[in-house]
């Protein structure tokens, strides 16, 4: 038997943007009074996870009274006209535009909230192995590294043999973590001699490059580790211009994963980013192939610290990853 849609409260609690480097717990956050569009699903929220961006975002370019926060899991409540994934009851994670200037004080925006509104194409089902703990881990990363690596790098879809050989860097203390995750070699991203070792590792035959951290020490290990026939780079945010003008045979690019909603990204300074509507194609596309990578346990997600906590304890790990306090895990936590 089809279970019927929920009856939402008109306010609830979430985490909004009181001023810069600021959050607030505001307690009676009214929540939007027009039902959802056709093709959006309102989800409870039972975990969150921070990403280094929930205190960028807060820190360098706050939406004032928005709702912020990225990577969610719950259980759908209620399901838009033209929904034909999923049913109420079912249990989802995904991804947010937290912090959305385009949402305003009374529209739907981020994660850090008791509800949620989002695309029916944007969300992937919670594997019973995994449990939305640890499925709330997934959002962020599922969308950036597909971005990154298939849109941008233009490697071959993770279903198909490619015979790439993955290296990373780290710190010593993570080498067995990254190797458990199928890295062939890690190297210490500490070392002055970062970039030249993966050089010489790959006989100068290394072509593709994805830099996860973004600043001048990481991108000077990647451009030195690229081989002497150039190749592609791609970055999480606007690379160093005075690097990127040292090698011109790298073809420098960077993503950034709100561009799956369709709308502008209007963050200040050089993240600013126009609409790009193909992106929200590729992301629904991409995440049917994910939830099933996921389910095969092909797909992990990165381990998980989990707190069972009030928005207090939300708002502390994000001063926490704000202080570079968090090493190996990532923060998740529940609220219900």
């Amino acid at each position: 038997m089809k279970k019927e849609d929920a009856v939402l409260p008109s306010t609830q609690t979430a985490l909004v943007a009181l001023s810069e480097c600021t959050y607030t717990i505001a307690q009676r956050h009214c929540l939007p009074k027009q039902p959802p569009l056709p093709q959006d699903i309102i989800v409870r929220v039972t975990h969150v996870a921070l990403n280094p961006c929930n205190w960028k975002m807060i820190d360098f370019s706050p939406a004032i009274g928005t709702v912020g926060g990225n990577d969610f899991s719950g259980e759908v409540v209620i399901v838009g006209s033209h929904v034909q994934r999923w049913n109420v009851g079912d249990a989802v994670c995904g991804f947010l535009y937290g912090l959305d200037p385009h949402a305003g004080k009374t529209g739907w925006a981020g994660a850090f909230a008791q509800y949620v509104s989002v695309d029916e194409g944007l969300v992937m089902r919670v594997s019973p192995s995994l449990g939305n703990a640890q499925a709330a881990c997934l959002g962020a990363g599922i969308v950036t590294a597909g971005m990154s690596l298939f849109r941008s790098l233009g490697l071959p879809s993770i279903g198909v043999p490619a015979g790439y050989l993955p290296l990373t860097t780290c710190s010593l203390s993570n080498f067995n973590l990254v190797k458990s995750f199928g890295a062939e070699k890690a190297f210490d991203y500490h070392s002055p001699s970062c970039g030249v070792a993966i050089r010489a590792f790959t006989k100068g035959k290394l072509q593709k490059a994805l830099d996860c951290i973004t600043d001048s020490s990481s991108m000077k290990i990647c451009y030195t580790a690229i081989g002497p026939r150039g190749g592609q780079y791609t970055a999480l945010e606007p690379p160093p211009e005075h690097i990127k003008q040292s090698r011109k045979d790298i073809r420098t690019d960077w993503v950034m994963a709100l561009t799956i909603f369709g709308k502008a990204v209007d963050l200040k300074g050089p993240f600013e980013r126009a609409a790009a509507p193909g992106d929200m194609e590729w992301a629904r596309s991409w995440y049917m192939q994910a939830d099933g990578l996921v389910a095969s346990g092909i797909l992990r997600p990165h381990p998980a610290k989990v707190t069972n906590g009030n928005w207090t304890d939300v708002i502390q790990g994000i001063d926490d990853l704000r202080n570079g306090k968090v090493r190996g895990v990532k923060l998740v936590y529940g609220i219900e």
